[in-house]
């Protein structure tokens, strides 16, 4: 959420506060010069009117705290969706880069996993997916290579997860092993 989003989110709670405490301090000056030195019913006016404000600041205060908990627990929802689609896509993903080329019904599995992903994921992640499924439907007739690594770090960088240098060159490690057994076989 931008500074501005949040600012314009606040003005009608400040635009309540005012109008609040404009009405009360109105209403308490009349019950002030009513009461014409009497310092008890003074104290109880002003009682009244930090009671009232009081009020207001903390019903204010509750539903921005509220709005707060629905945001976050939406976006542990969220959160959760996108790993359990994302793992399920490296699981067709690893089983088809393992066979090669794909067959039937592993390109609906994945087209139908690509689908769910959609809904969650980043324009240049889908994309990167797109590209790497197409060039193991294409093999062999001058698709640009993606490599599996890529898919998954795009994954990452969609979950805000960072890829330390250290897991990036495992996975490459990995990754160049399994396509050596693919061609060896």
């Amino acid at each position: 959420m931008t500074q501005r989003s949040k600012f314009l989110r606040i003005v009608p709670y400040v635009v309540v506060v005012g109008v609040v405490y404009a009405a009360a301090f109105l209403t308490f000056e009349h019950l002030f010069e009513a009461t014409h030195g009497g310092s008890y019913f003074q104290n109880v006016v002003v009682v009244l009117l930090g009671t009232v404000l009081t009020v207001v600041v903390t019903a204010i205060l509750l539903s921005e705290q509220s709005h707060s908990e629905e945001n976050k627990e939406r976006h542990v929802e969220v959160f959760s969706k996108m790993v359990t689609r994302y793992e399920r896509m490296i699981q067709l993903l690893v089983r088809a880069e393992e066979h090669g080329r794909m067959d039937a019904d592993e390109r609906c599995k994945l087209h139908q996993a690509l689908y769910d992903m959609s809904l969650f994921c980043s324009p240049s992640t889908l994309s990167t997916t797109t590209r790497f499924l197409q060039a193991r439907q294409d093999a062999g007739e001058g698709t640009p290579r993606v490599s599996l690594f890529e898919v998954v770090a795009c994954f990452r960088d969609d979950m805000g997860l960072p890829l330390a240098p250290a897991s990036a060159a495992q996975l490459a490690t990995v990754e160049q092993s399994i396509l050596e057994r693919r061609q060896q076989a």
